[in-house]
């Protein structure tokens, strides 16, 4: 079984929100959603995110980012924006996505995405990474920025 088979099993079996695999071992699963957990996920495995696969619940161009930023080789995901699917593919990785949609929506539905928002006119993975962890280490939600990517 290939380690995208495997996050995806993972992941749909437990009803996760991501679970990230490399050389056929789980390093990390969970069920918190938004792209916080995302992002402490990566920093915390470091270099084992190089050419890992990663299954997530929802891939907007912020997550897309993040997982080019940490060298990810591979995603499932059940729903990704199209600005996802440019960026990622662009990165020359594997995608396997259920659905896709034009744009990540907000809780509410009706407006963007606020993360989706702070990336929106940024083109290059490594600076809309870094405005997002700029943004949550100002907020104290994140402390390990100095070698996060």
């Amino acid at each position: 079984m290939s380690d995208l088979e495997l996050a995806k099993q993972e992941f749909i079996a437990k009803q996760l929100s991501l679970v990230i695999v490399n050389q056929g071992a789980i390093l990390h699963k969970q069920s918190a959603t938004r792209l916080l957990p995302l992002l402490k996920a990566l920093s915390a495995i470091q270099g084992a995110a190089q050419g890992c696969c990663v299954a997530d619940k929802v891939i907007g161009r912020a997550a897309a980012m993040l997982l080019i930023t940490f060298g990810v080789k591979a995603i499932y995901t059940p729903i990704m924006s199209d600005g996802a699917r440019l960026l990622l593919t662009q990165a020359n990785i594997e995608l396997d996505v259920d659905q896709f949609v034009p744009h990540i929506l907000d809780p509410s539905g009706e407006n963007l995405c606020f993360m989706e928002q702070m990336v929106q006119t940024i083109t290059d993975p490594v600076v809309g990474s870094e405005a997002l962890i700029t943004f949550f280490v100002e907020k104290g939600l994140f402390v390990s920025a100095s070698n996060a990517i």
